[in-house]
């Protein structure tokens, strides 16, 4: 009995395209045939295997992929090598190792980004534009594999790509680089997913990032939902007493207020989202006060005693600012736990009261069937 033929095999490229040794037909996206022998295919590919077996396909459509990138995969399997792959075919033919369940192939493409990754220049504040370009083009070839449906959300090349922010020590470097590129106007959920993803658990690396943004590129209103759902995620903020960002959320506030166009709907929904971090830091302070801490930061309402700024931008009578102040406390001090509690219940009336007049409060120092053609 003939032993069983094991993949990865050397079948030999030189039959490739081959009419005498073929008998399976690739249609490729320009048009054109591409030849192959189902046998070889179908050691490599069990679901290549059922289609020609069971279904008796004699004609496969490639034409979801780049010419390059087919002629690669087919090449792997034949020769059972990754020869021929680069980084502008490198997702395409991944999308083909997973459609067509190629599984020795899988670990050969994880291998390969993986060091590229690993053999990538450092971003800092000196690279060179095209330097970011090629660590940002290993981002999105991650992320794109990461956000095609059929893959299932993969996390292996996303995990892959920033961990090597840990080892390269430039992930605030990349950062602003890639939110300096960001128009918030023309915001994506695919360039949402890739931000999201990016800033991980760090609220503050979002919020200096939409400033970042901002001062790149004017806003025009607050009506695309994907800028919605960034600031929705700003007020995801863990508070620490030495470091409560109080600066980072007024700047990114001032820009917005600024914002002429704002509609009624923009209004409430930025009041929403002040409202909300002023309760959490107030939550915060209080809770911070509570475990006997020396000193302790609260949020006061400030009137603002330049009469040039009673009118703002989008009509108001007057404003108010929201700043903190630290105060030396005694621990364990009823007295002034109960002062403390009279503040944070004054700015909750101010939220209610914002809440009925729907004024502007500004926040700090101013305002696999398809490929054989088989039906569904």
């Amino acid at each position: 009995m003939a032993p069983e033929i094991q993949v990865p095999c050397n079948f030999g490229r030189e039959y490739i395209n081959v009419q005498e040794h073929c008998n399976l037909k690739l249609k490729l996206k320009n048009g054109s045939d591409y030849l192959v022998n189902s046998m070889i295919m179908s050691y490599n590919s069990p679901e290549i295997k059922r289609l020609t077996t069971e279904h008796h396909q004699t004609c496969l459509y490639m034409d979801d992929f780049e010419e390059d990138a087919v002629y690669c995969f087919i090449d792997a399997l034949y020769t059972g090598e990754l020869e021929k792959i680069g980084t502008t075919i490198f997702t395409d033919v991944y999308k083909m190792v997973r459609v067509f369940k190629v599984s020795w192939l899988l670990s050969r493409c994880t291998d390969f980004f993986t060091n590229l990754v690993s053999c990538r220049e450092t971003v800092s504040v000196d690279t060179e534009d095209s330097i970011y370009r090629e660590v940002k083009y290993l981002f999105d070839i991650a992320m794109i594999i990461y956000t095609q449906n059929h893959l299932e959300k993969e996390q292996i090349f996303v995990d892959v790509f920033m961990e090597s922010f840990e080892k390269k020590n430039d992930k605030l470097e990349f950062a602003t680089r890639f939110f300096g590129g960001i128009n918030l106007n023309e915001m994506s959920r695919y360039l949402t997913e890739q931000t999201v993803t990016l800033i991980g658990g760090d609220t503050g690396l979002l919020v200096d990032g939409l400033v970042t943004s901002l001062r790149h590129y004017d806003l025009c209103n607050l009506s695309n939902d994907e800028v919605r759902l960034l600031l929705d995620k700003c007020t995801d903020v863990s508070f620490h007493q030495e470091n409560p960002v109080e600066y980072q959320y007024n700047e990114l506030f001032d820009i917005l207020d600024e914002i002429e166009s704002l509609t009624e709907d923009d209004l409430r929904f930025l009041n929403r989202i002040k409202r909300i971090w002023i309760k959490r830091a107030s939550s915060f302070f209080s809770s911070s006060k509570s475990k006997g801490h020396s000193t302790s930061t609260r949020v006061v309402e400030k009137e603002n005693s330049n009469p040039d700024a009673l009118k703002g931008k989008h009509g108001e009578n007057s404003k108010s600012t929201f700043s903190f102040e630290e105060r030396e406390v005694e621990p364990e001090s009823t007295s002034s736990e109960a002062q403390h509690k009279e503040e944070v219940g004054g700015v909750e009336e101010r939220e209610e009261e914002l809440e009925d007049t729907r004024s502007v409060v500004t926040l700090g120092s101013s305002t696999s069937s398809y490929y054989s053609g088989e039906e569904d």
